[in-house]
């Protein structure tokens, strides 16, 4: 079985780097837009006590990972529901959970290695190193808190055709939303209160708060356990609706 699973990886992971527009748009824009970004400030800028250099990382390496989870996770699920490949699996010799696992593998697999050339960019451009320690929590808190997201990609796949243009429309307006564009600080004080409870900001705010050396607060796991059931009871709506 491990051995099959490595294989379904090696396969999902070829099949997704050979196509240029995820290349282009997922891994390519937050690593051009973190570098446009922390020069277009003056050096001492800062966001909550944080260096606009270390704010603005955790923010474009949380655009990243959304956009991989809903253009990629959410709209292969929609293209495979679309070919019946679902239906051809539960006749294929490879175990339907297996399959499914290994698809959740490679997109864990990118996210992290998107991460880790975030940091190493942000490294080579400003000397920022937080310690093996510390990077280690920002990159797990980034990947755990995605559930939301992980979440919202499977109603995603539910849209068929109209997958791509939903998950790109939804993927900007989070992270604009939720201050991954620019900090919700700098927003209008009538919107803050808004954004702060966005699924773009609760997602990310585990990571800024452990860059801030803050506990991750009560209310930002509250909020995170309320948008999976959302989304997962919509989910399950819309499934019920398409039997």
């Amino acid at each position: 079985m491990f051995s099959q699973m490595m294989y379904l990886m090696r396969l999902d992971l070829i099949r997704t780097f050979r196509n240029y527009k995820f290349v282009i748009i997922i891994l390519a824009l937050p690593v051009f837009f973190y570098w446009l970004y922390s020069d277009m400030f003056p050096a001492n800028a800062a966001v909550n006590g944080v260096s606009w250099n270390e704010y603005s990382l955790i923010s474009l390496t949380g655009f990243g990972i959304m956009g991989n989870t809903v253009n990629l996770l959410g709209t292969r699920i929609a293209d495979e529901r679309k070919d019946n490949w679902f239906e051809y699996i539960k006749v294929s010799p490879v175990p339907e959970k297996l399959y499914t696992l290994s698809h959740l593998s490679t997109f864990f697999i990118i996210s992290i290695l998107l991460s880790i050339v975030m940091f190493i960019e942000a490294y080579i451009l400003h000397g920022i190193f937080f310690g093996i320690e510390k990077t280690i929590l920002l990159i797990l808190a980034l990947n755990i808190s995605n559930i939301i997201f992980l979440c919202w990609s499977l109603i995603i796949g539910l849209t068929g055709s109209l997958a791509q243009p939903i998950g790109t429309i939804s993927y900007i307006a989070f992270s604009f939303a939720g201050g991954l564009w620019f900090p919700v600080a700098a927003m209008p004080k009538a919107i803050q209160g808004i954004a702060k409870i966005t699924p773009g900001y609760v997602y990310a705010s585990p990571a800024w708060q452990i860059l801030e050396n803050k506990p991750i607060k009560v209310s930002t796991i509250l909020l995170t356990v309320i948008y999976c059931i959302i989304f997962l009871l919509i989910y399950g709506y819309l499934r019920k609706q398409k039997k």
